[in-house]
């Protein structure tokens, strides 16, 4: 698998309204022993870009305004 592979592990930040898609993403990442955050609201996810050094973000782009 994927986490076999990576000898780190990696941040990742999730932002997606749909709670279905985040579920799934959130599951199929963690089962690779990352580090999942997992944001409705942009707002939200731009607070923790201080905070928290992400490797990769997985952005929905049709979020509602």
């Amino acid at each position: 698998m994927l986490g076999d592979r990576m000898a780190k592990s990696l941040n990742i930040l999730i932002l997606e309204d749909e709670e279905i898609v985040q579920e799934s993403l959130n599951l199929f990442l963690k089962k690779q022993n990352w580090n999942v955050f997992t944001y409705k609201e942009a707002e939200d996810a731009l607070k923790e870009l201080d905070k928290i050094n992400f490797d990769i973000g997985l952005i929905d782009i049709n979020l509602p305004t």
